[in-house]
C-alpha cells in the first residue's frame, strides 16, 4: 500500500479526493499505474489510474 488517503466516516454523497502523488512517508512516487480501492460498509470497488510525472 502507498497511502491511506481517507480513513473516516463520511455521511452518503459524492466526494473527491485528491492525490498529490506522495507515499504515506512524503516521498513523491514514480510515473506507473497505481491501483486505488473504495471500501464501504456494503461496497467495495479497485480502479486504476495512470501517474505520469
Amino acid at each position: 500500500m502507498i497511502l491511506s488517503a481517507v480513513d473516516d466516516v463520511r455521511a452518503a454523497g459524492a466526494y473527491r479526493v485528491l492525490w498529490d502523488g506522495k507515499n504515506a512517508a512524503g516521498l513523491t512516487v514514480a510515473s506507473g499505474v497505481y491501483i486505488y480501492q473504495i471500501k464501504t460498509p456494503n461496497f467495495t470497488d479497485a480502479k486504476k489510474m495512470m501517474l505520469i510525472r
